[in-house]
């Protein structure tokens, strides 16, 4: 396929691969079980990384078959009834397999894909037949219960671990597909904004877009407009474009705006297939597909790829930095010592380390009761926020004039109620966000504190000037110069705040879009009087609002218990293993104390042999963490 290009992430990607693995093999060599494993996960993790694309627009604007284009085949039907439309998400296999996935406890179960194209594709029923009639009533119940599908497809878009994911259209005012499309948008890193040329951006779409979108923090926005093939002159595809440019350069800096036709290039790519006759099809570089692929392709391998890479990269400099100081250093300076004083010297730092373990224990124990707090004032703040939007998305009921029609109430609530919805979004973000950083930011400063006191204290026991050749110290400096010294790759600096935040802060802020809708709205309308009607309005406005608080509470709770336990967790494992790594070292130089005599010299050159290599993996990473860094700035794609 062509466009998408991930040459670049994948090179390197692959040296930091690479370095994680000669870092982790320095690591079994000096017998440091724990960081073997710490970097094992670290380079699995890296090697499963998921670039997440969502694909979003309103209903029949063709994103199933701009999904297609992409694939090169028609792996998703294009179904004309937006009841059935099912979130889908595809990742790469060679070999292709649909599975669904259920909202409540039912095991995903793998279907064929006729199947799959039956329920989401069903054929309409014969509306004077009963038991049609009754068969598809039957069958949209289950279709309900579907969370998503999981499409497996041999895609080279999905190649280099890219999930792709299609979403019922934004105007589809069905709640509980909603809820799992506003769910999805806030973790993609990528999103797609399908549009059409006619009409070229509505109100509602550019509505979603500052309120839904625009809010989410997605790293890059790509706006198609689809149907190019309708245009017929290149004046009618300048007044599409310039209409669009101007509604959206005001709040999206750099703004690019594709025009493409998904059908040519699905029909060119299924022609290059040999899926369908070539003869009369326009060229596939006449449908728009290779600008925007290579857009894409660009972001993914040269802004996307960066931070994705940065985490794994910054965590091996520092493993290395910590092997080199406690695995390499340490060690080598109790060679020749006797055996006595090694002893003594190894309690004494022992002690220190005992005492900063209480010590930290104490710490983290505060933090999850702080945390634990905190947490029951921002489920409060969202209790609150939440019945005041239902509050007010009644009220705009009760106020309404306009007409009596499904899309006009639902755009007259959504007008009102998505701003709401977006400040409380906001509001429990920062909310989280403040007792994130003040109760983590508490914890790093006094673990930084204990961390220079257990430096102090083996600097104070362990001086180098024991390691001699030919009557000269090995270092002319002390031990742990000031540029390297323990708190540099200790608890202060483990980015664990940022790290934490990061993943943590978006707890229940996927707010489910609890726009009102449906078709039930009609059977009101028929020969109702206008006061009646919106009194039953009112009432499914408020039990759509209201009804679901409880279940968000809950679910913000949950969350925010799972977000505690896992800091916690976080800190504790850390801080144990750093503990024990150094405690491992020293009784490891006691244990081998014995074996060493008559072998000083050779020891001391296999540590400095080992730290020559930390030293040129340690530099070969940090050039590319300066690659990594070159042009972060300016970035930024959006104007809030």
């Amino acid at each position: 396929m062509t466009g998408i290009d991930l040459s670049s992430y994948r090179e390197q990607r692959k040296r930091i691969m690479d370095a994680i693995g000669e870092v982790q093999q320095t690591a079994k060599e000096l017998q440091v079980e724990s960081t073997e494993r710490v970097l094992q996960m670290t380079r699995e993790g890296l090697a499963d990384d998921l670039f997440k694309i969502v694909v979003v627009g309103e209903f029949s604007r063709g994103k199933s078959t701009f999904v297609n284009g992409l694939l090169g085949r028609r792996v998703l039907p294009s179904s004309a009834n937006p009841t059935t439309t099912v979130l889908s998400k595809i990742i790469y296999a060679d070999e292709p397999y649909y599975r669904l996935h259920y909202r409540d406890s039912r095991a995903s179960a793998e279907i064929s894909e006729t199947k799959f194209k039956t329920i989401v594709a069903p054929e309409e029923p014969d509306p004077d037949d009963p038991s049609s009639v009754k068969e598809r009533d039957i069958a949209l119940m289950e279709f309900g219960s579907i969370s998503h599908v999981e499409i497996g497809y041999p895609a080279s878009i999905c190649q280099g671990g890219i999930e792709l994911i299609d979403t019922p259209g934004t105007n589809d005012l069905d709640a509980a597909r909603e809820e799992i499309t506003y769910k999805f948008i806030p973790e993609a890193d990528v999103a797609i904004f399908v549009l059409s040329t006619r009409p070229p951006l509505s109100e509602t779409e550019l509505s979603f877009f500052k309120d839904r979108i625009l809010k989410a923090d997605i790293q890059r926005i790509f706006f198609v407009v689809n149907f190019k093939d309708r245009l017929t002159s290149s004046q009618a595809q300048e007044k599409v474009l310039d209409r669009i440019i101007n509604l959206l350069s005001p709040v999206v800096k750099d703004l690019k705006v594709y025009l493409i036709s998904a059908k040519q290039a699905l029909d060119a790519r299924r022609a290059a297939s040999g899926e369908v006759e070539a003869s009369g099809l326009v060229p596939f570089e006449q449908s728009g597909y290779v600008e925007f692929e290579a857009a894409v392709g660009h972001f993914l391998s040269e802004e996307r790829g960066k931070v994705k890479l940065a985490k794994p990269l910054e965590r091996t400099i520092r493993i290395a930095n910590e092997l080199k100081q406690n695995a390499i250093r340490l060690p080598m300076s109790t060679l020749g010592k006797h055996l006595s004083e090694l002893e003594e010297q190894a309690a004494i730092v022992q002690n220190e380390l005992n005492r900063v373990s209480r010590v930290a224990g104490d710490t983290i124990h505060r933090l999850r009761i702080a945390l634990s707090s905190g947490g029951l004032d921002i489920r409060s703040q969202w209790e609150s926020g939440l019945h005041q939007v239902a509050t007010t998305a009644v009220q705009t009921v009760t106020n309404y004039t306009g007409p009596l029609q499904n899309e006009e109430i639902a755009s007259a609530i959504e007008a009102v109620v998505a701003p709401m919805q977006t400040a409380l979004q906001e509001s429990i973000r920062a909310a989280q966000t403040a007792i994130l950083e003040e109760e983590i930011g508490r914890v790093n400063r006094r673990l930084e504190q204990e961390w220079e006191a257990i430096e102090q204290k083996i600097l104070q026991t362990f001086i180098p000037e024991t390691v001699k050749a030919d009557g000269e110290s090995v270092y002319n400096e002390s031990l742990y110069n000031q540029d390297e010294v323990f708190v540099k790759t200790g608890i202060g600096s483990l980015g664990m705040l940022g790290a934490i935040i990061g993943l943590h802060v978006a707890l229940p802020l996927a707010l489910p879009a609890l726009f009102f809708g449906g078709s039930f709205i009609y059977s009101y309308f028929d020969n109702q009087v206008r006061g009646k009607a919106l009194a039953k309005v009112r009432v499914q406005v408020e039990r759509r609002y209201r009804d679901v608080i409880p279940g968000l509470c809950a679910d913000f709770e949950s969350q925010w218990k799972q977000m505690t336990d896992e800091t916690v967790t976080h800190f504790g494992e850390e801080v144990n293993r750093k503990l024990s790594f150094i405690a491992d070292q020293m009784q490891r130089a006691v244990a081998d104390r014995n074996h060493e005599a008559g072998n000083v010299e050779q020891r001391k050159a296999y540590f400095l042999k080992l730290e020559d290599h930390l030293n040129s993996v340690i530099s070969c990473l940090e050039e590319l963490s300066g690659e990594l860094g070159n042009g972060r700035e300016g970035h930024s794609q959006w104007t809030k």
